[in-house]
């Protein structure tokens, strides 16, 4: 063993197993954040788990890398976003189904890539951490001497989403699903941890003060007192449903023609209030556009009470300040969300294949353990109560904290523990 990796030991032992330094000797800790570009998701997780691990070992050399562009798959990845910000996922089984059937193809050439990436840039990751599936068996073999921990950043392993590809990967499960997958795929149990939930960024665990919130809400122009709705449907949001649900909000006595919706009921609830909205377009451009010239035409056609927002890293502020949260179901949203506690409406399509086989374990979750609910018709979604968001607030409080993004730090310190202590650790520094 090296004497870098004694000292890395030995602060552990003195850190009851969490190492706090990262230079060590001559060998500086390298650890190979993974992402992909299909969505904001990814992405988000790998920033998140950064953020923690540069916090705690500044010393560590924690770079992200785009999986997406290193084995040549930037393509799929532009297209699954097209297709999402044009409301076309019921595609997604098509393409989903040509890229298994073509990977097992590609995968000599996706390690070859991976290892040819890391050989260029000169670095020996000690760990990798992946954020993305499909890619993990490259991983593996493209990088032999590392240890390799996945993070699944969907609530299950699917054929749409393979994330359990190989027997050295230490896998990070947000669910008891995903746990019990792995288990029957193969995986010991020794090779998995049962996270308390999804990865989410260490800021959407620190509640702002009721004053910053205040005044949160009055930098964005909105009126405070009045309930706020956040309209978020990831980084490529679809623009017909978006501006739909942001006319119907804008004026709530437009729901007063629905025909399942009679006055008496709307009068009764309270659901003729106005709202606040705060709109996230992220990087549709032309939805951003649309939308502030429609605010800012002050007529009956126009969205009002709202604040347009594009591509941001502070999600987290626009979460904290509002009361409810209208989106699609994807697991890093929501989980970001219930982390806020605040619950969601779900947006599930026209159809019986909108909803991606990735998200659908999340529709279910959400509805069934009553943190909010989806619905097919865009009227029926926007159309609720105080009372029915406060039920939903109190199911998602009583539930046990998500801390999956300090409990995923803690297993990348445990692995490299691991590492340190393998008969393989005498090659290393």
């Amino acid at each position: 063993m090296s004497r870098a990796w004694r000292s890395l030991l030995a602060h552990m032992a003195t850190t009851h197993g969490v190492t706090e330094a990262s230079e060590i000797g001559k060998h500086t800790v390298n650890v190979a954040l993974m992402y992909g570009t299909g969505g904001g998701g990814h992405r988000a997780s790998a920033e998140a788990v950064k953020c923690l691990l540069q916090q705690k070992h500044a010393e560590w050399r924690i770079e992200l890398h785009d999986a997406s562009a290193i084995i040549g798959a930037s393509f799929g990845d532009d297209l699954y976003n097209a297709l999402l910000q044009s409301n076309l996922t019921s595609v997604m089984p098509v393409v989903y189904s040509v890229a298994s059937s073509v990977h097992p193809y590609l995968a000599p050439a996706h390690r070859n890539a991976v290892k040819a990436y890391f050989k260029n840039i000169g670095v020996q990751p000690d760990i990798v951490v992946s954020m993305v599936p499909f890619s993990n068996r490259a991983f593996v073999e493209a990088l032999p001497f590392a240890e390799h921990v996945t993070i699944m950043t969907d609530l299950t392993h699917s054929d749409a989403h393979p994330w359990i590809q190989h027997e050295k990967q230490f896998i990070v499960c947000g669910t008891e699903q995903a746990y019990k997958q792995a288990v029957a795929l193969g995986m010991p149990e020794t090779q998995l941890f049962r996270a308390s939930g999804m990865v989410v960024h260490p800021k959407f665990y620190i509640q702002p003060a009721p004053s910053r919130a205040h005044a949160l809400i009055e930098s964005f122009g909105l009126q405070p007192g009045l309930q706020t709705v956040l309209v978020l449907f990831g980084a490529y949001p679809p623009s017909s449903v978006m501006k739909q649900i942001c006319t119907i909000l804008s004026d709530r006595e437009q729901r007063l023609q629905h025909p399942h919706l009679p006055r008496e009921a709307l009068d009764m609830l309270g659901w003729t209030e106005p709202v606040n909205q705060i709109i996230v377009c992220g990087k549709n451009e032309q939805l951003k556009r649309q939308l502030e010239a429609s605010v800012n035409q002050h007529n009956e056609t126009g969205i009002s009470r709202a604040h347009i927002v594009g591509f941001t890293s502070h999600i987290y502020d626009l979460m904290h300040v509002s009361d409810l949260v209208i989106g699609k179901p994807g697991p890093g949203v929501v989980s970001e969300a219930l982390v806020c506690g605040k619950p969601v409406l779900l947006y599930a399509g026209h159809s019986a294949h909108y909803v991606m086989e990735q998200e659908r374990t999340v529709l279910n979750m959400v509805c069934t353990r009553g943190f909010g609910r989806a619905s097919h018709d865009v009227h029926e979604l926007v159309s609720f109560s105080a009372d029915e968001i406060t039920g939903y607030h109190q199911n998602i409080m009583a539930e046990r904290p998500n801390r999956a993004v300090y409990e995923a730090t803690e297993v990348i310190s445990s692995r490299l523990h691991a590492k340190a202590t393998s008969p393989d650790s005498a090659s290393i520094g």
